[in-house]
């Protein structure tokens, strides 16, 4: 084309070739060639201007291979490449984008950079990679970073870690962004995750700490009680009336003591997964009744009713494990008496159609619960006012306990409705397995916890008592030389394994921990020597494999201090045949 424009009379061309040098390297030069016509009109002269430009080449060269190694770099590295101009719009995009993001090159380009984030992550984004920013200080780094969410193509979003440099004109104002974004999804959510986990490992430190001197105050309260009148009832001239109204006391601080204990070990056993249920038949009516009977003292030294109405729907009889039943209805009404000081607990018992579960709601015209507070209330160690000036006592464990234990018996336990300053519904579900066509149909045994009262259901046994503690020898020897037993003791293992091999003995009650000779050792020595008779295990080791371990040493049952004597009677009597 150089070749017939230069054909042409006045007429200027340029070309760009490689010459040889004399020392035989080549170089690039541009050949200006201009063409002059004669008098006859055509080309009478050329005159050709050769200019060295074999440094622009070469710089040219260096731009191009340049510009190739950044696409070859930005299409192989695995982060997001891209470039916005000064408006913020997005003008370059790797193939990465795509492989992220699901978006297509083509469709994103054009796009105002900050439409594709996160809305929560652009005010972080605008702050730390702005095209309008001042200059760098000389302390500054030469890029901007920032944490961001990228908008998948799906709707969802993924964490990057986004780099960047300006790119400055002549004048220092920046006039677009480079940057690179590394996706950082994974780590993220990871350290997401471990700072929740660190935060709740935080709250549950501060609850358990809070819970222990809670839990120290709970328990030096009915101490401190008992061991009071015990002090009390040493003082000369004090009236029976008065004896007994200490020992009323006493007993009541004591058995709050036990609950409190046996709440701890439950839930122990329940996050253990080890709690047994024992499923008996239940009379729904007598012993519900019963169980609100025994609450009604409490609620009358508050000057508050209890009512209790029973739908049509609900059941004569169930299968369920009393125990545990009870101890959801003990707490959850409990609570209602606690936190109410005027007015009435309504208990109410209906069957939910939908899902046929047995419904107990509790409704009170206590304090009520801050909404604010709703969330807290089924957590372990924690309590809705757990300031030092709280008015109500208690643990933090029972409606958490509550809880569970309905978990287990199929059920639920949850906060219906509840205003501040006028009172709280709460309401129990349990599933009562209940079969009516294949129920006894006559009367059914309701098992109360009743006051002691003497009787000689023991008379004539012979009984061995293992114990090392003299206030448990006595007390225990008393009880059961009431019930009409005749009671040896030995005072450790060694004494036990003499006595129940040189005479016979009807029963063996085995205290665990003595000193030379300990009830496990005890009773295996028992066995090995020949003893046929029932060896019941009595200690304040009160979890699952406590228990396991004595019946593995050859015990017949395990019994946890404090004892409930009633209950004593009655394992006793089984062994021995006399139920």
């Amino acid at each position: 084309e150089q070749r017939k424009l230069l054909s042409k009379p006045n007429t200027q061309a340029f070309l760009e070739k490689r010459y040889i040098h004399k020392d035989g390297h080549t170089f690039w030069v541009q050949v200006c060639v201009s063409t002059f016509a004669g008098s006859n009109g055509k080309n009478k002269y050329f005159v050709a201007l050769v200019q060295d430009i074999d440094e622009r080449v070469k710089a040219q060269d260096t731009v191009k291979q340049i510009e190739e190694n950044f696409r070859i770099l930005a299409e192989s590295i695995p982060q997001i490449v891209w470039v916005q101009d000064n408006n913020g719009y997005v003008i370059y995009l790797n193939q990465q984008w795509t492989d992220y993001t699901g978006r297509s090159i083509e469709d994103s380009l054009g796009l105002k950079w900050l439409n594709v984030m996160h809305p929560d992550d652009r005010k972080t984004i605008i702050a730390n990679i702005d095209l309008n920013d001042a200059k760098d200080e000389d302390d500054d780094p030469p890029w901007r970073e920032a944490v961001q969410r990228f908008r998948m193509a799906d709707g969802s979003y993924r964490w990057f870690l986004a780099r960047a440099v300006p790119v400055r004109n002549e004048q220092g104002d920046n006039i677009r962004w480079l940057g690179t974004s590394t996706d950082i999804d994974t780590h993220k959510k990871i350290e997401m995750e471990l700072d929740e986990a660190r935060m709740l490992a935080i709250s549950a430190s501060e609850s358990k700490g809070a819970f222990l001197a809670n839990m120290s105050h709970e328990i030096r309260t009915p101490l401190g009680i008992i061991l009071g009148y015990c002090e009390l009832l040493k003082r000369p001239g004090i009236s029976p009336e008065l004896q007994n109204d200490f020992l009323l006391a006493m007993t009541r601080n004591g058995n709050e003591l036990s609950q409190l204990i046996d709440n701890i070990l439950d839930l122990s056993k329940m996050e253990a997964e080890k709690l047994d249920l024992a499923l008996v038949t239940f009379d729904v009516e007598s012993q519900i009744k019963g169980i609100i009977d025994d609450l009604r003292i409490k609620a009358q030294e508050k000057n508050l009713s209890i009512s209790l109405n029973f739908a049509d729907s609900v059941p004569k009889s169930i299968i369920i494990d009393e125990l545990r039943l009870r101890q959801i209805l003990i707490n959850i009404v409990g609570n209602a008496i606690k936190f109410t000081d005027q007015g009435q607990i309504k208990v109410e018992l209906l069957m939910l159609p939908t899902d046929r579960l047995l419904a107990i709601d509790v409704t009170d015209t206590g304090d009520g619960i801050d909404s604010h507070q709703i969330e807290r209330l089924f957590k372990a160690f924690s309590q809705v006012d757990a300031t030092s000036t709280r008015r109500h006592g208690g643990t933090g464990l029972g409606l958490m306990l509550s809880r569970m234990l309905a978990n287990v018996l199929g059920g639920d336990v949850i906060l219906l409705h509840s205003t501040l300053g006028q009172g709280s519904c709460f309401r129990i579900t349990i599933n009562p397995y209940f079969e009516l066509e294949t129920l006894p149909r006559g009367p059914i045994e309701v098992s109360h916890r009743k006051e002691f009262e003497p009787r000689k259901a023991l008379e004539g046994l012979q009984i061995l008592l293992a114990e090392d503690a003299p206030d448990n020898q006595f007390i225990f020897s008393s009880f059961l030389r009431d019930e009409g037993a005749d009671v040896d003791i030995a005072e450790n293992g060694k004494q036990a394994v003499l006595k129940g091999l040189s005479k016979i003995y009807d029963l063996i009650l085995m205290d665990i921990q003595m000193p030379i000779m300990d009830g496990y050792d005890a009773t295996r020595h028992l066995r090995a020597g020949g003893y046929k008779g029932p060896v019941i295990a009595l200690s304040a080791h009160a979890l699952a494999e406590d228990s396991d371990k004595s019946k593995l040493a050859g015990c017949d049952a395990h019994i946890t201090k404090p004892v409930d004597f009633d209950r004593l009677v009655k394992v006793i009597e089984q062994f021995t045949s006399r139920s």
